[in-house]
């Protein structure tokens, strides 16, 4: 990944086998080089350096890489209970921030606290024009002992340093390490007047031309909850706090337009796909406040990014990982086209191909999700989920052009996409995936954007957090949706319940 290297006096965290004791062990200051007999050796240019160890247990090490690191590619082992592994490779750079999250997963909310150390949360948002606190390590060395707490006051931002709130740049007032503990570093910002409000905005760093990982912060002018159409309402927070449990339900239709990479030995250049799902879940306080949200979109006007490891990009993962609700055996689907099936495929998953697909492969059959009336509903419902009934209208979709982007796009250089068509009730989502292999690394942004704009331009800092791709091993996809609010239903055993669709244009390409 773009932002992959690790940073002089940056925290890092080492996973294997056998790297440590059963019991994880953790490390009293002054910070040591040995610790229940786990050792870690960074060797780069021809010098080894010893890190300073944090914890170490059999799956996890943490530790300090020491200031005094030299820069560039090098190897790292570790010894435990004299056995050294054998060396993995590492790239050592001079600043490389990472943002903590609730989730301690890389993704969703991040560990943001007003100037009292009290967490950002969405019953707990941020507000416009206040002063936060952002939490990471990787902003680069310092002159003075890494391993202790204690570290003086000092500004070590690098000269190009930025902290993007909704894609607008921030205030930042200080940047350098906390006083609390080695390696971690503190941000404070304050949160720019003019950024959108809602639940999930995007929040990341740029310095040395490189971007962290994406985080989300809430922002409201309300103290106790947050709302943007992309996610939860005011009134959702009725459902929501301390000792409850949120449960919600969602059904969704898409359409896949598919445009194939051109060259290949096909009697099609393209092809549609109709698929279905609908996923039933519920998530107690501690796992909703680490939550990416309902939609996993940022509010109109704005991007976020997430990473992933494999080949395959998956739009429904949540780092908070939610608990499956029952909703029956099956959901049926009711529209122009006649009567389907959404089998359960696993706890609260539903899932079912619905038509289209390649021509000539098994299981291609007539289009389904044409324009018209559509219902669902579960029968006589199952253990957690009481029976239900939703209904929604298919319209024509935006049309993209997907010959106006080209085969080829360059990661540092803006990304504008235009549509025809869309109404005030709905809103556009732009896609775009990498990914590469040797080893898999792989990224995907997500921008939204009213229909009615009928143009969004991807900013070239969030391309660069994407890897560069395999010839066509990317691909960007523009589609339209009703917003959120507009196909909401009610069950027994839900709190809210959203039926919905997406028709989506999608072209292979190549990031560069």
């Amino acid at each position: 990944m773009p932002h992959s290297a690790i940073a002089q006096g940056s925290i890092f965290v080492i996973f294997g086998k056998n790297l440590g004791p059963a019991q994880l062990a953790r490390a009293s200051f002054p910070l040591p080089t040995s610790l229940a007999g786990t050792s870690v050796r960074v060797s780069v240019g021809g010098q080894n350096v010893d890190c300073y160890m944090i914890y170490t247990s059999a799956g996890q090490v943490a530790a300090i890489l020491p200031s005094r690191t030299p820069v560039g590619a090098g190897t790292i082992t570790v010894t435990y209970n004299n056995q050294t592994s054998s060396p993995a490779p590492i790239t050592v750079t001079q600043t490389s921030f990472g943002i903590f999250t609730v989730s301690q997963s890389g993704l969703g909310p991040g560990v943001i606290t007003d100037a009292n150390y009290q967490p950002a949360l969405i019953t707990r948002p941020g507000r416009r024009e206040q002063l936060m606190i952002l939490w990471g390590t990787g902003l680069g060395p310092v002159d003075f002992d890494e391993r202790n707490p204690g570290a003086p006051v000092g500004d070590i931002r690098p000269p190009d340093f930025q902290v993007l709130v909704g894609g607008r740049p921030a205030r930042v007032d200080f940047a350098g390490r906390s006083p609390n503990w080695p390696g971690l570093d503190q941000v404070n910002f304050v949160v720019p007047g003019n950024v959108e409000e809602g639940c999930y905005i995007p929040v990341v760093v740029r310095a040395r031309g490189v971007v962290s990982n994406f985080v989300s912060l809430p922002i409201s002018s309300r103290p106790d909850r947050c709302s943007d159409p992309m996610s939860f309402s005011e009134d959702d927070f009725r459902f929501i706090g301390e000792g409850k449990e949120f449960r919600m339900g969602s059904i969704a239709l898409t359409r896949m337009d598919v445009a194939l990479p051109p060259g290949l030995p096909l009697p099609v250049t393209s092809y549609r796909s109709d698929d279905g799902t609908g996923v039933f879940e519920k998530y107690d306080f501690q796992k909703i406040i680490r939550s990416r949200g309902v939609s996993a979109a940022a509010p109109f006007g704005q991007c976020t990014v997430y990473f992933f490891t494999g080949q395959k990009f998956d739009p429904t993962f949540d780092p908070a990982i939610p608990v499956g609700l029952d909703a029956g055996p099956f959901l049926t689907l009711k529209g122009p086209k006649g009567t389907k099936q959404l089998p359960r495929e696993g706890p609260g998953y539903y899932q079912a191909t619905l038509g289209g697909g390649m021509p000539g492969t098994p299981g291609a059959g007539p289009e389904y999700l044409d324009p018209g009336d559509y219902t669902v509903d579960n029968g006589a419902g199952g253990a957690d989920v009481g029976p239900f009934s939703a209904r929604l209208t298919i319209s024509s979709p935006v049309v993209w052009d997907r010959g106006s982007v080209p085969d080829t796009i360059s990661r540092g250089q803006d990304l504008p996409i235009r549509w025809s068509g869309g109404t005030p009730n709905e809103w556009v989502v732009i896609t775009g995936v990498s990914s590469r292999t040797n080893p898999d690394a792989g990224a995907a942004f997500i921008c939204t954007e009213r229909a009615i704009a009928r143009s969004f331009t991807v900013p070239s800092w969030v391309l660069s957090a994407l890897p560069a791709s395999q010839q066509y091993g990317g691909m960007l996809m523009v589609g339209s949706s009703p917003l959120m609010e507009r196909n909401k239903f009610t069950a027994r055993g839900l709190d809210v319940g959203y039926f919905t669709y997406q028709s989506l244009s999608v072209k292979p390409v190549t990031f560069q």
